[in-house]
């Protein structure tokens, strides 16, 4: 739930129930929520149609600004739907490089940004600050 629990544990259903009754709106968001956490545990792509349909409709502003971008990604959400990916590992990816080329300013050479994106990518902390002392 999006409101407090409480020091015991989750909100029991008398509660919610109770609670959605006081608060009409809160109930057709909930009720929404809920039906739409179904369709994408399900996986079923006509269900989620069908949700679109119906919070366009809704009163409820931020439901029809959810499905209006549901239908304007539409394949995006039905290859969701089908494999369960995301692009999240890309977008990883491209966070690195834009650091190692932040990290790689000054340097002229295509080979020097490469370097630093390999060392990046790999995860390496050098200390290139710190002296190199050498024992005998």
């Amino acid at each position: 739930m999006w409101w407090p629990k409480a020091a015991s544990g989750p909100i029991p259903c008398q509660q919610r129930s109770a609670r959605c009754n006081r608060y009409p709106k809160l109930g057709r968001a909930i009720g929404q929520r809920d039906t739409l956490q179904d369709i994408l545990a399900e996986e079923n792509q006509q269900a989620l149609r069908w949700w679109c349909k119906r919070a366009k409709l809704s009163r409820l502003e931020p439901f029809r600004e959810v499905a209006q971008s549901i239908q304007e990604h539409w394949s995006g959400a039905v290859a969701f739907l089908k494999t369960r990916l995301t692009n999240g590992a890309i977008e990883a990816v491209n966070g690195l490089l834009q650091l190692a080329k932040r990290l790689a300013r000054g340097f002229r050479p295509l080979r020097y940004f490469r370097i630093m994106a390999y060392l990046k990518a790999a995860g390496l902390h050098l200390d290139l600050t710190s002296p190199v002392t050498h024992s005998k």
